[in-house]
């Protein structure tokens, strides 16, 4: 039988178009923050494990990075995570996932309370709350400055190490003071993406992760995982459970035809 050249122009025209309705896949970037002093090349032996599995990535120098020493506060370092999220997503990648170690780690937390549309969240050894309470001597030095209007000046601030920290008071006190935002038990309830928390079984600052944990909204991909390590090889040891929860996460979009983020 002889089929015109309509008809099969037809026939063409509407398979394109029924595969155009098909939604695309959702692909998955990453954003992840560095620990304290650490800069974003702490994440070096993750950028070709990402690559192989297909993830995006993007690991910015945060403002607390050994190269700008708190530069700004922590509210304003958040914009550093948008710029990244943004590079991500000229390359294509729809859903973003933020994450973090230590100090990235309670940053982390710190982005994804204050912003809804992420896919996901996840943070390795986060930080606790800020240490320094009312009657810190430091915390009065910082706020005399502020009120002097001396708030953007860097200054010396001793340190429980050798050496004094250099930072303006105002930014000081956003990370370190009690007026900080960085107070998980406040953060993680605003969250509005799964969790992947990874906790060390030789990390002294994660004895109490497992109730830090479970102050987070409960959501069927959220995970409380404990690796062998110490603080600092937390990252390394668990990248494979956060390639496995990455996967689980993107199957979870596929299934769901999940649209991309704003």
């Amino acid at each position: 039988m002889r089929i015109s050249g309509k008809l099969v122009f037809a026939a063409v025209a509407a398979a394109s178009l029924a595969l155009a309705a098909v939604p695309a896949a959702a692909r998955i970037g990453v954003v992840m923050m560095h620990g304290n002093g650490n800069w974003g090349g702490q994440f070096e032996p993750m950028i070709p494990v990402m690559k192989e599995a297909n993830f995006g990535f993007e690991a910015p120098d945060m403002c607390w990075a050994d190269v700008r020493k708190y530069d700004h506060t922590a509210e304003e370092c958040m914009a550093d995570v948008d710029t990244a999220i943004a590079k991500l997503k000229a390359q294509g990648y729809d859903q973003i996932v933020v994450g973090g170690h230590s100090m990235g780690g309670i940053n982390t937390l710190l982005y994804a309370a204050n912003h809804k549309g992420l896919a996901g969240v996840i943070v390795f050894a986060p930080s606790g709350k800020p240490s320094r309470t009312n009657s810190d001597p430091m915390v009065a030095f910082a706020r005399k400055l502020v009120a002097e209007g001396q708030g953007d000046k860097r200054v010396d601030f001793p340190t429980t190490g050798i050496n004094s920290l250099y930072v303006a008071p105002k930014n000081f006190l956003s990370f370190f003071g009690p007026e900080s935002p960085l107070y998980d038990t406040e953060l993680l309830p605003k969250l509005t993406a799964p969790i992947l928390w990874v906790a060390g079984t030789d990390d002294p600052g994660q004895k109490d992760a497992a109730d830090r944990y479970k102050v987070a909204p409960p959501m069927p991909l959220n995970r409380f995982i404990v690796v062998k390590a110490d603080h600092f090889g937390t990252p390394d040891v668990a990248t494979p459970d956060m390639i496995a929860w990455l996967n689980e996460l993107q199957a979870s979009l596929d299934k769901a035809g999940t649209k991309p983020t704003n």
